[in-house]
C-alpha cells in the first residue's frame, strides 16, 4: 500500500483495502451518497485505478474490481444465479426484488444480458435489500 496526498481532503492518505472500498459501495448502496462525498469519491477512483463518471459505471467498476479482489473465474450471471440460490430465491422472487421481469434476470444468469445496475447492487449487498423477503 502506497501513502498519497489528497488534494480533496487535503491530508496524506493511504490506497482503500478491498474491504474499504466494499464498505463505501455498501454505505453507496443504502444511503445513495459516498459519506466523505467527492473525498471518498476519489480515493474509490484511485483504488479501482479509474474515473468513475457516472452511477451506472461506478456499479460496473466496483463490481469488476471484487471480482478480480476475489480471483473467482465465474461470470457476472453465474455469480447472480449463485447468491440468488444461496438466499432461497427463485428467479421469479428475484425479479420481483430487482423490479425486472423473470425473463430479465433469465437472461443475466445466461450471460445474455449485462447486469443492471439493481442486479448489481444485489449482487454486491452484504445484506439483504429491501423487498428481498417477499413471498412466493
Amino acid at each position: 500500500m502506497s501513502a498519497y496526498f489528497c488534494e480533496w481532503c487535503e491530508r496524506q492518505d493511504d490506497e482503500l483495502t478491498p474491504e474499504e472500498v466494499k464498505g463505501l459501495y455498501a454505505h453507496v448502496v443504502k444511503h445513495g451518497r459516498f459519506p466523505g462525498g467527492v473525498a471518498d469519491v476519489r480515493h474509490v477512483e484511485r483504488a479501482l485505478r479509474a474515473d468513475i463518471p457516472s452511477t451506472a459505471e461506478f456499479h460496473r467498476l466496483v463490481n469488476d474490481y471484487l471480482i478480480k479482489q476475489q480471483g473467482t473465474k465465474l461470470t457476472d450471471g453465474q455469480r447472480l444465479q449463485r447468491q440468488r440460490k444461496r438466499r432461497g430465491l427463485t428467479q421469479s422472487r428475484l425479479a420481483r426484488v430487482l423490479g425486472v421481469k423473470k425473463a430479465a434476470v433469465c437472461h443475466y444468469e445466461s450471460g445474455k444480458r449485462p447486469l443492471s445496475k439493481e442486479a448489481l447492487e444485489w449482487l454486491n449487498a452484504e445484506k439483504p435489500l429491501q423487498g428481498e423477503s417477499l413471498q412466493k
